[in-house]
């Protein structure tokens, strides 16, 4: 979880820091759903626009009027006082909705402020969220903020990790915190549970606010964690995702057929090349994917590079483990081992190296990239010798 959040925060950031940057001089474009500006985008009050739009303006994004469809925007500030007959993915320094969203909200920002209404979900990445006194979301609300005030009232779920809570609104469900502090003031009301992980506990006075159970989870420091041993649940747990990389390792062999040892005969030969090629090709895919995000007109592509990235560092340490395992298995003898062995041996040497504190991660990194690296290797040997090859397991 905690990994998922700083890729969606990082994902952010980077959209901000995009934004941020001084714009290159051009004039404004508009290609169907399409839009770039330099100067503002403006829809003002009693104007429809139709259909989804995407969005990218240097002065600003200020929504008065009626859009019906979807609306993708960044820029350095957006404001929504009219109505979205839609969904709204926003990214900006400081976002203000003063209207209507008549469906989902996902929000990356510095600052946002909300005393409209949001008929939908929130999704929510930010440095401080305010929900104002007569605002309203009918959905639940999941994310994180450094500062979380809520005066207003949301009909779902809250679940945020925050540094710091200001509760004066209504809950209608369930309020799930994590936080540094939290403070309940006159006008709080949550419906369903509060449940909240913090170092401080709660005094017992906050069970008035609540309609359902307060539970308090204590933040454990790393240094007191008791050993709770080795036991059934986490080796069965370790133990999914070696067989599931067996699994599909096994497939890919199959598929692949008298080319299989090709990337195993690559790392042989140019080992080193390709834990290089691997080791660039990682970060490069996921840099060109975002910024294909970010340019808007290319998201499909962004979609698919990132896609490509979680199957390749999925797939990656596949070539690695049969590498390890025949080597192990090699020992000593002339005739080459079965590479379905190769793989389950390898995968489970890679699996427990990773379980080395630091140094396992770096071995996981280095596996992976080789293995992509020569599968990249694999591919260029294979298309130069138009499709034949020598290696065959």
């Amino acid at each position: 979880m905690k990994f998922g959040q700083a890729i969606v925060a990082l994902f952010g950031a980077l959209i901000l820091g995009a934004i941020a940057a001084p714009p290159a001089p051009a004039k404004s474009k508009q290609s169907g759903p399409f839009c770039a500006a330099d100067e503002a985008w403006l829809v003002r009050s009693g104007a429809t626009e139709t259909g989804d739009r995407y969005v990218l303006a240097a002065g600003g994004i200020s929504m008065d009027g009626v859009h019906d469809g979807d609306l993708f925007g960044w820029s350095p500030k957006i404001s929504i006082g009219g109505e979205v007959d839609g969904d709204v993915f926003a990214g900006a320094n400081s976002i203000d909705i003063t209207g209507t969203v008549r469906d989902s909200t996902r929000l990356f920002a510095q600052t946002v402020d909300i005393s409209g209404t949001i008929e939908g979900d929130l999704l929510i990445f930010a440095a401080a969220l305010t929900i104002k006194d007569g605002a309203h979301i009918s959905g639940d609300i999941f994310g994180s903020a450094a500062h979380f005030t809520h005066l207003g009232r949301v009909d779902g779920t809250v679940r945020l990790t925050t540094g710091e809570s200001r509760i004066e609104g209504l809950v209608g469900e369930d309020l799930r915190l994590k936080a540094d502090t939290i403070n309940f003031n006159e006008g709080a009301r949550i419906e369903g549970d509060l449940v909240y992980r913090s170092r401080t506990e709660l005094p017992v006075e906050i069970a008035d606010y609540v309609g359902g159970e307060v539970i308090h989870e204590k933040v454990e420091d790393d240094e007191v964690v008791e050993d709770r041993g080795f036991t059934l649940g986490t080796f069965l747990g370790w133990l999914y995702w070696p067989v599931a990389a067996f699994v599909l390792g096994s497939i890919l062999l199959a598929l692949c057929g008298k080319h299989k040892g090709l990337p195993v005969q690559r790392m042989n030969e140019e080992g080193w090349i390709g834990l290089a090629v691997g080791v660039l090709a990682l970060p490069v895919l996921a840099v060109a994917s975002v910024f294909a995000v970010i340019l808007v007109i290319t998201i499909p592509l962004g979609i698919i590079g990132l896609f490509l990235l979680a199957i390749l560092v999925f797939v990656g340490k596949i070539p690695t483990a049969v590498w390890l395992g025949n080597r192990v298995l090699g020992m000593g003898r002339e005739s080459e081992p079965s590479p379905y062995l190769s793989l389950a041996l390898g995968l489970v040497a890679i699996y427990l190296l990773k379980l080395i504190p630091y140094a396992g991660t770096l071995i996981w990194y280095a596996a992976t990239s080789a293995g992509i690296g020569a599968m990249i290797l694999a591919i260029v040997a294979l298309r130069r010798n138009g499709g034949e090859t020598t290696a065959d397991a």
